[in-house]
């Protein structure tokens, strides 16, 4: 059977129709598990990049623990009390305070995570004698810091009286 001019035309758009009908099934056969799998490294590498800048976040806060455990006093309130005090002592001794006296309060544990030391110095000096004594307290890099602060001029003299509340983090 010979076919006609018509009718190969139409076997061969018959063909090139079929043709298209199981290409297109075979792409979307095909293109389904890759588009899934292209889906999902998409959120694989934002679950990455995500865990990546935590990671990075909590490497930072391990960092500031680290100093801020190796610049605080010994966890013992006793023993950094005592250590703290005798650094205090050195320090008003340095700038050579008169009449210097160094008390401790009562140690307050704050949240279970550090406990304040609270101290109290109390002298008669100059202003330079003071900025010597805070730029050696200032220096040190301790976790402590200076609560309040009262200067009072002592009459007939250029001295004044000092009084210093400070805290401290054990």
């Amino acid at each position: 059977m010979v076919l006609g001019k018509r009718e190969r035309i139409l076997a061969v758009a018959a063909g090139a129709l079929a043709l298209a009908i199981v290409g297109r099934y075979l792409f979307a056969a095909l293109a389904g598990p890759f588009s899934e799998l292209a889906d999902r490294r998409a959120k694989l590498a934002e679950e990455i990049e995500h865990k990546t800048l935590r990671f990075a976040k909590l490497q930072k806060a391990q960092a500031r623990m680290d100093e801020w455990n190796r610049r605080s006093l010994p966890a013992d309130a006793e023993d950094a009390g005592l250590l703290y005090s005798n650094w205090l002592l050195q320090q008003v001794d340095r700038v050579k305070f008169r009449r210097e006296k160094v008390e401790s309060g009562k140690a307050r544990a704050h949240r279970g995570m550090y406990t304040v030391l609270p101290f109290t110095v109390r002298g008669h000096g100059s202003l330079d004698q003071l900025t010597q004594f805070l730029h050696g307290f200032y220096s040190a890099g301790h976790l402590h810091k200076i609560h309040r602060l009262s200067i009072e001029p002592v009459e007939k003299s250029q001295d004044f009286k000092l009084t210093l509340w400070i805290e401290a983090l054990s």
